[in-house]
């Protein structure tokens, strides 16, 4: 529970400013530790306000880091969703996002290119 507060008080602070910059990452690095907010990605939003925070505070190491941790979670349980999540933080994050590019040289796990996979298979004839 204290991860959650620490990751929703990470991103309060991105939203009103306060504290700065450096706080809000420091909030958002805390919140992050371990893998209690990483296995719960897919069904509550504290993991995604934790990397959200440190894109926005500008703390690229720390976003790159966040980031592949959800695209390899999202990877190893075949989730769209979290991959998707995953490329769309790496879009916002100009130093991460050479991964995502991995879809243009055909990689199958790619976020591109599962949601090509997903839209197909959902195709209505």
């Amino acid at each position: 529970m204290r991860r959650t507060v620490l990751a929703h008080r990470a991103w309060a602070g991105t939203e009103r400013g306060v504290p700065d910059a450096s706080a809000v990452a420091a909030l958002a690095r805390e919140a992050l530790e371990g893998d209690e907010l990483l296995h719960d990605a897919g069904r509550r939003a504290a993991y995604h306000l934790a990397t959200r925070a440190l894109v926005l505070a500008d703390h690229a190491d720390e976003a790159h880091a966040a980031i592949t941790r959800l695209r390899d979670h999202a990877v190893a349980r075949g989730s769209l969703r979290l991959h998707a999540a995953a490329a769309w933080y790496a879009a916002d994050a100009p130093s991460v996002t050479t991964w995502i590019s991995s879809a243009a040289a055909g990689r199958p796990d790619s976020a591109m290119a599962m949601a090509a996979g997903y839209r197909s298979r959902r195709r209505v004839s």
